[in-house]
């Protein structure tokens, strides 16, 4: 298949985000998409906004420590990516109730901070300060700050401009030549001169004390100055509310630009700049030449804040209409279809065939799709798709039984033991085709039809080989011949209900199952993996090696790619953890619930590619190795109830100050929702402990007996790309004062009889501590009764399950505990995990709805919304676990 072209932008983007589309664009070529295909980045939200104080972002600063810093109308906030907390607000209450204006990071690591109404404060090894010298600033709205050579700190305020310089403050303004006291803009140069923009007077160059001013005359037509940026080759830009203008080096002509929106913000990324406009979004601007320079493309409209280029092909951005988003590099094509959800999928000769849930046949040449077959042919929910030789297609339908279609007749297959159909392949010069209810042969071209495996329902046909195949089915596998003879493939299980299969070139059998995970099978040693073991998902519906050593399956949560080799090391306990790498809607995908129950559920395009089938349409992605680096990790600090340490040296705590808490994360920014760690405490841990995407990034150690620690993390990126090296931390743990020499002295003179007992007393209680190591996530008894409590008080009283984003960090804030803690307590005490704990609530609203007669004009789908779910496939997933059955066949069962 050569391509597909993409004949619309996606409809569930906001129409505000199409300008960010269009403006990135061209920064994140993608190449997973195939020839022809034109996709923008992603753009998406990221987790930390609902941490943050305000929805828009006024500007934000990239800190040579690699945090991020946001300064938000409500206040300052530090974020790693993966969560966000605000600075020192306890501390200075004001600097939240002053919208943030301007930071900017000097030469020596202070990070300056300007406020609209609260004044100018100064972050320095983690500690908050007000600037000493606010008085003499005359004005609290600080709109700029930036620093040049020689130590200079420039701060613009609504009333002129200051400078300062060893401790002296010196003030610009309209005696000393400045043609407004209103500063908007600060940039500097490498040369040292300081440019400052004005909201009525233009642009100011302060070179050795002296002012100079740029207007009309200079030709900067627009007195109204929004930003600034300086290159280091001394090329200034100009934003102002009639449009960008740039200045050459060592020119005294201001040129005009085409562009004529209002530029709010400037960046430069290299040899490009960033330009974000009041009213059309963002652009992009690279030199061509000479005085000539290239504007991409823009479509849409918006109101941009601030931008931020972190690397690693990420951008931030934040805009009126949509607050914060991530604009990061697209992984994944997608091919949008008619009534959107997609069931298999069959690539040949340039063309793709494609069955719909509800839309019939759908063939898609050269990025145009047309139906060619729907209802009116009998064929609507298509589940089964088989080329045989070059004309005729095999169409096995949900409800209506077998077609084929042959050079564009269409003609159904009678006396099958069922109209639902769930696959089909050719084996033995019959035509096999899977059934709800047993196998069917068709005999010479469907002239009779031989049903073996009666009453099992068969989900997937593998063919291995010119001697037998396959069946996955609800009981387990079998493997059958030309002549339908069928044997049970003893897979090491009582009943597996397999829904792909795939066997590799060495002969190890890969099974996924419906809801049991990934299994292998080596000849009859059996192991499983599954999401408590780092995999995606636990229903896997396909299976394939398109890469030498590599498995790609897809799931209800996506598609990933892992190595089989680290599959065999996990289940050999040579490794500690699993680490897939997973393609969903974050990466460009439609979506990220894949569509299953369907074969092909999985196609490969004649240049590679891969095609997946889900809930929104038909994902694409090209098996390209995944270029990151890898992730750096860090340690935040170390504390105890009484202390926490966040320097260098070796940290001392008391064993009587309570548990001992690490916080650790990673500054890469590309996908921080995806990151694996693996932490060790020495002397105390036997083994590693991993923590899969979205677990919590803290470690607690209870009563550690007294002596040196060291702790160790790794952390592992997109690619299974491991830090370089652990990031490591030693500590040791004092004894308490009764167990210290001095106190030992002292009391030995004084109670030289009863020293033994007490020693005897101190050892056996060191001794019983040794031997109750606590994990890291353990909850004392009353604080779990406390929590339970309050759990099922959320539950009955508030049905907190009827918000579809609920998440288990959001649950866990409102039970005012560690979201481990949480997930530990619904495990040991439910027997089950996060997901279904929520889910088991949520079916049985599902159910009182299905069986209330009010529910009669409603469909499954609005009845999916009203009880918390917002995917299809979860609620349908979901509602078979609790069940047994499907919802339409609940609601007609229940009345």
């Amino acid at each position: 298949m050569a391509c597909f072209q993409v004949s619309k932008i996606p409809a569930l983007l906001p129409k505000s985000c199409l300008v960010l589309l269009a403006a990135f664009w061209p920064l994140f070529p993608s190449d997973a998409c195939g020839r022809g295909r034109q996709e923008g980045p992603v753009i998406d939200t990221p987790a930390i906004s609902r941490d943050l104080p305000a929805r828009r972002v006024n500007v934000i600063l990239k800190a040579r420590s690699g945090y991020l810093y946001l300064g938000t109308p409500a206040g300052l906030v530090r974020t790693d990516g993966s969560s966000a907390e605000p600075v020192s607000a306890d501390i200075y209450p004001e600097i939240s109730e002053g919208r943030i204006l301007s930071l900017h990071q000097d030469e020596e690591g202070r990070i300056w901070i300007g406020t609209g109404g609260a004044g100018l404060f100064i972050l320095s090894g983690g500690r908050l300060e007000r600037f000493h010298g606010q008085d003499l600033l005359f004005n609290k709205y600080i709109r700029a700050v930036t620093s040049s050579t020689g130590g200079n700190i420039w701060i613009g305020t609504e009333f002129g401009l200051y400078r300062l310089h060893e401790g002296q403050i010196k003030s610009f303004g309209l005696d000393e030549g400045l043609p407004d006291n209103l500063i908007t803009a600060l940039a500097a140069d490498s040369a040292g001169n300081v440019w400052a923009g004005m909201m009525q007077g233009g642009v100011a160059e302060i070179s050795g004390g002296q002012v100079l001013a740029y207007g009309p005359g200079e030709g900067l037509t627009s007195p109204e100055v929004l930003s600034l940026a300086a290159e280091e080759e001394g090329i200034l830009w100009i934003g102002t509310m009639d449009g960008l203008f740039v200045k050459g080096a060592g020119e005294s002509i201001i040129r005009p630009l085409p562009l004529t929106s209002p530029v709010t913000s400037l960046e430069i990324t290299g040899r490009r700049i960033i330009a974000g406009t009041m009213t059309d979004g963002i652009f992009i601007i690279e030199p061509e030449g000479e005085d000539r320079y290239h504007f991409r493309n823009i479509t849409g409209n918006g109101n941009v804040s601030a931008t931020l280029s972190t690397g690693d092909n990420l951008m931030w951005a934040s805009t009126e209409q949509e607050g914060l988003v991530w604009i990061r590099k697209r992984e994944a094509g997608r091919i949008d279809m008619p009534g959107g959800e997609i069931y298999p999928i069959l690539a040949a000769e340039g063309s793709l065939l494609a069955g719909t849930g509800n839309q019939g046949l759908i063939r898609i040449v050269e990025g145009r799709w047309e139906r060619v077959a729907g209802k009116e042919n009998g064929i609507s929910m298509v589940r089964a798709l088989y080329r045989e030789g070059p004309s005729r297609i095999w169409i096995g339908t949900r409800d209506n039984g077998l077609h084929f279609m042959d050079r564009g007749s269409i003609n159904k297959m009678n006396g099958l033991p069922s109209d639902n159909i769930t696959s089909i392949t050719r084996h033995g010069g019959k035509i096999w085709a899977g059934t709800l209810r047993g196998l069917a042969a068709l005999q010479g071209r469907g002239t009779g039809v031989i049903t073996v495996l009666k009453g099992i329902r068969i989900n997937t046909l593998y063919r291995e080989g010119d001697t037998s195949f396959l069946a996955g089915t609800g009981r387990g596998i079998w493997r059958l011949n030309g002549a339908g003879n069928a044997g049970k493939l003893d897979a090491g299980d009582p009943a597996p209900d397999v829904l792909s299969l795939y066997r590799e070139s060495g002969g190890t059998l890969w099974i996924g199952t419906n809801g049991s995970g990934l299994k292998r099978l080596i000849e009859e040693e059996l192991a499983t993996f599954d999401t408590g073991d780092g995999l995606p998902g636990n229903f896997i519906y396909s299976i394939h090696g398109v890469e030498p050593g590599i498995i790609w399956a897809s799931c209800e949560n996506g598609v990933f790619r892992i190595s089989a080799d680290s599959l065999n090391a996990y289940a050999a306990g040579k490794s500690p953890v699993l680490t897939p790498t997973l393609y969903d809607r974050s990466t460009g995908m439609p979506s990220s619930g894949c569509n299953g129950y369907c074969s092909p559920a999985y196609a490969v395009s004649a240049e590679g590619e891969l095609l997946y089938p889900t809930v929104e349409g038909i994902a694409v992605i090209k098996p390209a190795p995944l270029k990151y680096r890898p992730p750096r990790v860090i340690i935040e600090g170390v504390a105890s109830r009484a202390m926490r340490y966040n320097g260098t040296g070796t940290p001392s705590f008391s064993s009587d100050s309570g548990p001992v808490s690490i916080d650790f994360t990673v500054l890469d920014y590309p996908f921080p929702e995806k990151l694996y760690f693996l932490y060790k405490l020495d002397r105390f841990d036997r083994g590693w402990n991993p923590v899969n995407p979205g677990g919590g990034r803290t470690a607690i150690y209870r009563e550690l007996t007294p002596g040196d620690y060291s702790f160790r993390v790794w952390a592992i990126g997109r690619g299974s790309r491991w830090s370089p090296e652990p990031a490591v931390i030693h500590f040791s743990i004092s004894p308490p004062l009764y167990l210290r020499p001095e106190f030992m002295a002292a009391a030995a003179a004084l109670l030289i009889l009863g020293a033994s007992v007490v020693y005897a007393f101190i050892v056996l209680r060191r001794r019983k501590r040794e031997r109750s190591k606590y994990s890291t996530t353990r909850v004392d008894r009353e604080r779990r009764a406390e929590a339970l409590t309050e759990l099922r008080s959320l539950i009955k009283q508030e049905k907190i399950f009827l918000d579809p984003d609920l998440t288990l960090g959001k649950l866990a804030r409102r039970l005012r505990i560690h979201s481990n803690y949480l997930s530990r307590i619904i495990n040991e005490e439910m027997g089950v995990n996060y997901n279904d704990y929520i889910n088991r609530f949520r079916v049985r609203e599902a159910c009182r709805i299905l069986r209330s007669p009010g529910s009669d004009g409603m469909n499954i789908t609005e009845v999916m919304y009203q009880a918390g779910f917002y995917s299809k496939s979860t609620f349908n997933t979901a509602f078979r676990k609790v069940t047994g059955t499907t919802p339409s066949r609940y609601r007609v069962n229940s009345r």
